[in-house]
């Protein structure tokens, strides 16, 4: 009885059938991945707002003072939660240490869409096992805190408060920004340092927003502001840059999602700043 085989032809024909399917269907489900991420991500985002909501209830409407934290770290080398007690390691602290105490789950903090590839090398810190030992201590952690939440841009240095800011002032709470997405944990705005760039909105005498991570020392690391709903993640590239930016406020590639005072949570499409008032952050006005 003669058997029925597949020619070569036939088996080359059902590969090349099984690749175009593949190449249909992989797209696809790599958006649905994003998309799904990108929820997890808001709803954590609401999550936050409401430990801080709750800290602040707790403790007279003033925010946890944040001064001294910039870093993605909950533990330190012994399996400790960071405290300001931890001098050595306090710096390199993730500002939500604050209000872990608030939520059941220290993971509300995190955004599953957050790349944490060479972070050590980019977010102050000199350890040598930063990247390795460390490396599951730093779970918990892609928001970043609005520095102007603690610190009182209208107070002055020798006052008591100037980092323990009252909340309650806030003349916007639903237009305050708390916390968004963005690679670094604690975004200074206008600091004693001098202006960061770091922030939404365009600092006085620049044209755009973020120019540190657009064209400066950090602009491998932009795609991780921006990081939700991506249109093209190759428009991300610093190549990109110089072409890309005057076209961003008209085809934004990707959005940020935000918390404001008042606990709600949004989006803010990419964008060069032309729309984000200093406010926003300041809460001044």
């Amino acid at each position: 009885m003669k058997k029925n085989a597949f020619t070569l032809i036939e088996l080359l024909v059902v590969i090349a059938i099984i690749a175009l399917l593949l190449s249909i269907v992989l797209p696809s489900l790599s958006k649905a991945k994003d998309k799904a991420k990108n929820v997890i991500c808001r709803t954590h985002v609401k999550g936050i707002g409401v430990a801080i909501l709750l800290y602040l209830d707790d403790n007279e409407s003033r925010a946890f003072n944040n001064r001294n934290t910039n870093g993605h770290l909950w533990y330190d080398d012994k399996g400790d939660v960071i405290t300001p007690d931890n001098a050595g390691w306090w710096p390199d602290a993730y500002w939500a240490v604050g209000y872990g105490a608030y939520t059941s789950d220290e993971k509300v903090f995190s955004c599953p869409s957050f790349v944490l590839k060479d972070v050590g090398a980019l977010m102050y810190s000199n350890r040598s096992n930063y990247q390795t030992t460390q490396t599951n201590l730093k779970r918990a952690a892609g928001y970043a805190l609005n520095s102007f939440f603690f610190r009182d841009p209208e107070a002055s240095s020798t006052s008591q408060n100037r980092y323990n800011r009252k909340i309650s002032t806030l003349k916007s709470p639903s237009r305050f920004i708390i916390t968004h997405d963005h690679m670094e944990p604690k975004i200074e705005g206008n600091s004693s340092g001098g202006e960061q760039n770091d922030m939404l909105y365009i600092p006085a005498g620049n044209s755009y927003n973020l120019s540190q991570y657009r064209t400066g020392s950090r602009r491998e690391y932009y795609g991780n502001i921006f990081r939700h709903s991506k249109k093209n993640k190759n428009w991300d590239e610093p190549s990109q840059r110089a072409t890309r930016t005057p076209l961003i406020d008209q085809n934004p590639n990707g959005n940020v999602n935000v918390l404001f005072a008042d606990g709600s949570a949004d989006k803010i499409m990419e964008t060069t700043g032309h729309n984000i008032p200093y406010s926003m952050y300041s809460g001044t006005d």
